[in-house]
């Protein structure tokens, strides 16, 4: 962490242009979005916002002034952000939000608490440990794609200037190398960007993922990054496969809105860790494997191609009120049977594979009341050995 004393210049290429936002800045809504490491300079306007940020959000709501300027900032990859904030007249106080789902939404509706709120009015200037004498908090640690969000609040009616210095030090790794696929135009709607990251250690993952669900964006990429457009809201199912990794399927909802950071998490592959392929059904009451789960079939057959060095248990799993049975073992045995059997007809070696049936004594969810929940008890999983 020590790296950040010496205030590497590191220019943050999120984004190719600035992201405009019409909102009045003293709204959430309204925020400046920072791209690179740098200095801003922003004037409070002297007047709230349009409305209550903080209004259900009952640890904010009296304790901070609404006079703000707000902040955003999302990594492409994870690093440290520092910043110090200064105002020339009166004082400044901050309150600090960071996490995957945090949103202006989110902080309204009081789902998110504070990462850290600074409510004293005895500092005009304010920051984190690296670039301030006396900061109020550390160095904030980001994972990619975690939005970090900053409001900064000053008395109701001033109208002082707030010199904002911003730095982004990306965590250095002997595997860090971000492979980046730009299909963006400056000129068309918001960036989106899709990071493949390793679900242990946050590194970029070179990765062969599918698009699907949004004209503009459906394509095959072979990348850690991919950075598109987006003119609109939409969701994508975004699929991803990469060697030595689960393979794994993500749906985003994409606001079409603001510039937006979509992380999938790829879980890398260790002895004792297992998979749930839920998409993998059978016609009631039988181990025929329904037609719709072929596809799903053949994707595991292709993951275990890939990592031809594991060797792998099958798992059947069946959903049935009571206790386990002779019937229920059976047919989740059966089950189990007939995905190896699929999987050495596809070419996997049969000294590779074992087939082990649970019956209904491993459920997911212990009661399940609705139709979903039943579908996840009734599931076939892997398991590496």
């Amino acid at each position: 962490m020590k790296l950040l004393f010496f205030f590497i210049t590191f220019v943050f290429c999120f984004a190719p242009q600035a992201q405009k936002n019409t909102n009045p800045i003293s709204d959430c809504d309204g925020f400046k979005y920072i791209e690179k490491t740098g200095i801003y300079s922003i004037k409070f306007t002297g007047e709230n916002g349009k409305k209550d940020d903080f209004l259900k959000n009952t640890s904010l709501k009296d304790s901070l002034d609404k006079n703000m300027i707000w902040i955003s900032f999302v990594p492409s990859q994870k690093g440290i952000a520092s910043f110090s904030a200064e105002v020339d007249r009166e004082y400044l106080q901050t309150v600090i939000f960071m996490g995957y789902d945090v949103n202006c939404n989110s902080i309204y509706n009081g789902a998110n608490s504070a990462s850290f709120k600074y409510a004293q009015k005895n500092k005009s200037k304010i920051g984190t440990s690296s670039l301030n004498e006396n900061p109020i908090t550390d160095d904030i640690i980001l994972n990619t794609g975690q939005r970090l969000i900053i409001g900064f609040c000053t008395s109701s009616k001033s109208t002082g200037n707030l010199t904002f210095t911003f730095n982004f030090t990306k965590e250095e790794s002997h595997n860090s190398a971000i492979d980046i696929i730009d299909n963006t135009n400056n000129d068309n709607g918001n960036l989106i960007r899709f990071a493949i990251r390793d679900l242990e250690t946050d590194m970029p993952v070179l990765a062969t993922t599918t698009i699907e669900g949004d004209e503009d964006l459906n394509s095959i990429y072979l990348a850690s990054d991919i950075l598109v457009n987006s003119n609109g809201s939409s969701t994508v199912n975004v699929s991803s496969e990469a060697k030595g990794y689960f393979f794994l399927d993500t749906l985003f909802e994409i606001s079409g809105k603001i510039n937006e950071v979509f992380v999938v998490k790829l879980d890398p592959i260790r002895k004792g860790k297992t998979m749930q392929i839920e998409e993998i059904e059978f016609e009631a009451g039988t181990s025929e494997v329904k037609h719709d789960s072929k596809d799903e079939l053949d994707r595991l057959t292709h993951f275990l191609l890939l990592n031809d060095e594991i060797e792998i248990e099958i798992q059947g799993h069946v959903y049935a009120v009571g206790e386990n049975n002779l019937s229920t073992q059976k047919m989740s045995e059966e089950r189990a049977k007939a995905v190896m059997k699929y999987l050495i007809t596809n070419g996997v070696k049969k000294t590779r594979l074992t087939a082990i049936g649970y019956g209904n004594t491993k459920p997911i969810f212990k009661d399940a009341l609705t139709e979903k929940q039943q579908q996840a008890n009734r599931r076939v999983e892997i398991k590496v050995k």
